[in-house]
């Protein structure tokens, strides 16, 4: 959210609360989370409320702000990847961009060596899905060790960057270019399964996320998390379900209330513009998604009739 930030003394009294509440793991984004003093302490607050934080940057300006996270207590760090050279400046709107988070990351990894967890996340839009693209960037990952993960161009975010006249996205004509690269992630995890983790029915799942998108109906996992704006804006998931605001009550007052659950269950049956954030673990834990893509040309499964059983489509 432009030009607004919460708080550090409100987020230290939310990571409390979530603490509280069983929550087990924190991510600190933004905008770009580095542009908050207040960070240092906020990754402390989370250690010591044994809250696992990470901290999503698009890595600018993270040479200067590195020692002072590591220090606080952080171990994991998640960078955005949008291309590489000029197809990342491209993205970001800002020439040489590519060269300094590249130097970053090298930092980085060079200062820290094992003791950071690296990962990137590598956009699939229309201007990175290519072999030659996507080579790049698999050798990027290679390069500087980094946990290597798959994230879909949104057509649901308000937030995320679709380009001019929604340039960015997928139309039915780009489906042999899709097949192509998601065969060439198959071999990739085959290659290094301790980069590349994403379990392979997910990967089989991505050109229907990415042709079908709302048309993909696989049920959403989103109870098990909340979403917290820069406004004190508080929301079962990144698009919709509000459940408060931070400004008016803290967060131990919204969580396990019938607007939650109510929010929860909603979330389950896509009652929502249905985006494909967490594919990986809404696959895995949909028996019929799971068994459609765990196995090329798999007999697929529709929902469970009235009975509870299963009818198989060949």
């Amino acid at each position: 959210m432009t030009n607004q930030e919460l708080p550090t003394q409100t987020v230290v009294e939310l990571l409390r609360d979530a603490a509280a509440a069983g929550m087990s793991t924190v991510r600190l984004y933004g905008g770009e989370p580095l542009l908050h003093a207040g960070l240092p302490e906020m990754i402390r607050e989370s250690l010591a409320c044994g809250v696992t934080p990470f901290v999503s940057t698009n890595g600018l300006i993270l040479t200067r702000r590195l020692d002072a996270m590591v220090d606080a207590g952080l171990r994991i760090i998640t960078f955005g990847y949008y291309g590489y050279g000029e197809v990342y400046d491209s993205y970001v709107g800002k020439k040489g961009a590519w060269d300094r988070f590249e130097a970053a990351v090298g930092n980085a990894r060079d200062r820290y060596k094992s003791e950071l967890q690296l990962h990137m996340s590598y956009v699939l839009n229309t201007r990175t899905c290519s072999l030659a693209e996507l080579n790049l960037a698999w050798q990027f990952a290679k390069r500087y060790n980094l946990s290597f993960h798959v994230d879909l161009v949104h057509y649901s975010l308000p937030y995320f960057s679709e380009g001019p006249n929604r340039e960015l996205q997928f139309t039915s004509g780009d489906a042999d270019r899709i097949r192509l690269v998601v065969s060439e992630l198959a071999r990739m995890k085959d290659e290094r399964p301790d980069l590349y983790a994403e379990p392979g029915a997910s990967i089989r799942s991505i050109p229907d996320w990415l042709l079908k998108g709302p048309e993909m109906r696989v049920p959403c996992d989103a109870y098990n998390m909340i979403w917290v704006g820069a406004d004190g804006s508080v929301r079962l998931c990144f698009v919709t379900f509000p459940l408060g605001n931070l400004f008016d009550s803290p967060l131990r007052e919204m969580l396990f209330k019938a607007s939650h659950k109510a929010a929860c269950i909603g979330a389950n049956q896509l009652a929502c513009p249905n985006c494909h954030c967490s594919r990986d673990t809404r696959i895995m834990k949909h028996l019929p998604s799971l068994w459609r893509y765990s196995m090329k040309n798999a007999p697929r499964l529709t929902a469970p009739d009235d009975k509870g059983q299963f009818v198989v489509i060949q």
